[in-house]
Order: C-alpha cells, then sequence, then structure tokens
C-alpha cells in the first residue's frame, strides 16, 4: 500500500488515508532487448578503446567456481584486443547462442571518441558493452579469445548442471 497519510476530521479525531493512487504507466520495451527488434544487433558507432580504466576480475557468478575464477585476469591490453576483434551479435543470439561461463571480470573503459562505456566479458567469450545508457553484445571467436582463461573443466567443476535441451 506504500505510505498513509494522517488527517484530521471536524471533530478532530484522526484517520488513516491510503495516498492516492499514482498512475503506473508501464516502461517501455526496449525494441533491441525483448522487442520487434531482439534479433539485430543495436546500431552502434564504433570506435576503438583508448584506454582500459579499471579491471575487476576473477568474478564468480557462484561460490563453487570462486577459487577457479580468481584465474581469469585479462589484463587492460586484452579487453582492447576483445573488443576490437570481436562479432556484435543481437540481445537474441547473445542469450540463446551464446557459451556462458561462470567467470567474468567487468570493468569501464574510454573510447578514442571520448566516451565512457562499462564492459563485462565472460571468460567463455561472451561480452556486454554499454555506452550511454544501451547495451551492446558481443562474442568471439578463436581470434579475439582471452588467452588466460581457465581450463573449463576446472572452472566447471562443482558448477550446477544445465539441464540437457529437449529432443
Amino acid at each position: 500500500m506504500g505510505y498513509v497519510m494522517i488527517t484530521a476530521n471536524v471533530a478532530g479525531a484522526t484517520a488513516l488515508t491510503p495516498p492516492p493512487p499514482s498512475p503506473t504507466a508501464e516502461a517501455p520495451v526496449d525494441p533491441y532487448e525483448g522487442g520487434p527488434q531482439s534479433d539485430t544487433p543495436r546500431p552502434l558507432k564504433r570506435s576503438r578503446v583508448a584506454a582500459v580504466l579499471t579491471v575487476n576480475a576473477g568474478l564468480a557468478a557462484q561460490p563453487e567456481t570462486a577459487a577457479a575464477c580468481k584465474r581469469f585476469q585479462p589484463r587492460p591490453a586484452d579487453v582492447s584486443q576483445y573488443f576490437a576483434r570481436a562479432q556484435r551479435v543481437s540481445w537474441n543470439a547473445y542469450l540463446q547462442q551464446g557459451d556462458w561461463s561462470p567467470c567474468s571480470a567487468q570493468g569501464e573503459l574510454r573510447l578514442k571518441d571520448g566516451r565512457i562505456a562499462q564492459w563485462r566479458i565472460q571468460s567463455f567469450g561472451l561480452a556486454s558493452l554499454r555506452i550511454d545508457g544501451a547495451n551492446h553484445y558481443f562474442s568471439c571467436t578463436q581470434r579475439c579469445r582471452i588467452t588466460r582463461l581457465p581450463p573449463r573443466a576446472a572452472e566447471l567443476q562443482g558448477a550446477p548442471r544445465a539441464p540437457a535441451p529437449p529432443r
């Protein structure tokens, strides 16, 4: 119900009155994330990375993989190289076709055109870049993978297994 207003009536007694209902407007659906263009990468004016400002590496999605994920330590040069070579993908491709990892690194970078972006790279090769409030998604082939990755078997040891896809 939210907060209540205390009001006094003519006889001096008080009563609790619920607040007036606020208009509820549904947030507009992002056309590139859940909307009609979810299969299309969001338009992006590509700009090279000028500087990687922060790197928080070795992040684990689950406590069971924390020790293995500490080995995922991309350097600023690795982050720059990843975004120079990675392929842009749609939101749907990022969610459905990607190879998800329990380990990641994230931080902030500055593009050569001066914009600041927040980045996140998963150790198996998916990434996201948030520029001017919009998310952009990436995937890579072998040529752009960060080489200092934990071995998959060690990284996944102890991690819950995904259910098998239906046949």
